[in-house]
Order: structure tokens, then sequence, then C-alpha cells
């Protein structure tokens, strides 16, 4: 009956990691609504709620998984956020994913590390790891567990310019409402991706994660615009 249980969570495991790696793939491709998607799998792959997560089932929360935060996000006393660039091309401003395909530039963190740290620092010092933002993407806006409880942090960095975004337009800074949330949680598949790669080719030697460089954000704004942070 173990035995069984043990094949039952690999088999739920995998298919769970296919879906993330469509979502991921349709998602580059500009169908926005596909980040909904990632964030359902990545809570069920890595959320240990009463009854658990799959990478708990297949006994792989000790693996390693890359980080791309690059600073001391604790220490931080200003808005901060390495897990999305900003790009100026003819399209307008973009917000993207940085999709890093040197691992060597990531730090590698132990999967409680990895899923508990802290990612986003906003401009009235709130923080953010990469859980809270998983669960807040998958339980209200993806509907796996709704709850009247809302991420008041959450919300405020998807919704109200919670990173304290301006732009230089006409001579003065104005405040945009740009979410970087689905960049985001698509740079923090894009890590896990990595990081549970070698699990999955030892199940299925044929499996391989590709990266292509995103058709679009879904976050542009006026071409000619220029975007910063501004600390509060």
């Amino acid at each position: 009956m173990r035995a069984a249980l043990e094949a039952d969570a690999e088999l739920a495991c995998i298919n769970q990691i296919l879906i993330l790696q469509d979502a991921c793939k349709l998602f580059d491709e500009g169908r926005d609504h596909q980040f909904l998607n990632m964030a359902v799998s990545l809570r069920t792959l890595c959320h240990s709620g009463s009854s658990g997560c799959l990478l708990n089932a297949i006994r792989e929360r000790g693996r390693v998984f890359p980080s791309s935060v690059q600073r001391n996000f604790r220490a931080l006393d200003s808005a901060a956020c390495d897990h999305f660039v900003i790009n100026h091309g003819a399209e307008g401003v973009q917000v993207s994913p940085r999709l890093e395909l040197n691992v060597a530039t990531m730090k590698p963190k132990k999967f409680k590390h990895w899923w508990a740290e802290v990612i986003v620092t906003d401009e009235r010092k709130r923080q953010l790891s990469r859980g809270n933002i998983v669960l807040a993407i998958a339980n209200n806006e993806g509907g796996a567990h709704f709850t009247e409880h809302v991420n008041e942090i959450y919300d405020d960095l998807a919704r109200y310019n919670g990173l304290g975004l301006f732009a230089m337009a006409d001579g003065s800074w104005r405040s945009y409402g740009l979410s970087p949330v689905q960049a985001i949680l698509r740079q923090i598949s894009h890590e896990f991706l990595i990081g549970i790669s070698e699990w999955m080719n030892s199940r299925r030697p044929e499996w391989t994660y590709v990266v292509s460089l995103p058709q679009h954000t879904g976050l542009a704004i006026a071409p000619g615009v220029s975007l910063q942070f501004v600390p509060a």
C-alpha cells in the first residue's frame, strides 16, 4: 500500500511539473491568464498545508533550488525586487522576468529556505517571500483556496503600485499602476523548474526545460517613458 501511494505521489508530481512547464510556455507566448495555472501548480507542489505538499510526498523537500536574489532584502531600506527587469523597447516600457540561463549566477538554497526567502520589499518596507506570493495568487486569484482574507502587502503590490514605480513624463514624475506580479511569478517558476530538473530527468529522461525569451509581458506602458524605482 505504501509503495502504491508513493507511486501515485510521484506521478502526480510529474504531471504538475508538466502542467507548470506548459503554463510557462503559453504565458511566454502571450496568454496572460496562464500565470494563474503557474501559481496553482506551484502551490500544489510546494505548499505544506494540512495535507502536506507533493515535494514532501516524494521526499524532495531537501532539494536545492536556485535563487535570483542578489541582495540582503532583510537589511534593505528601500523598495526592491530582483525577480524582474525593466526593459525599454519599441513597444514601450515592459516588466519582464529575468529568466537567467547561467545557473552559476544564482545562489543555491535548500527548498525550505528558498520558499520562505524574502524576494520583495515594498515602499513601506513590508516584505513578501516566494511562498507569500504564490499562495496569494493561487488561493484567491486562481481559486485554489478562496477566502475573505486578503494579503494586504501582496494586494498593494499587485493593484496599487506597492513598489513605488514612477515614470518621468512631460517633465514630472508620475505613478504608474504597473503590476510586476506576473513577471515575478514567472521567475519563481523558472527557478523551480531548474531546481527540479535533475529529479524530473531521472523519471523522464526525455524531459527538458527550454527557455525562450517572452514575446510579451502584458505590462507595457507608453513608448519613450523612463521608468525607475523612486525611494520613499
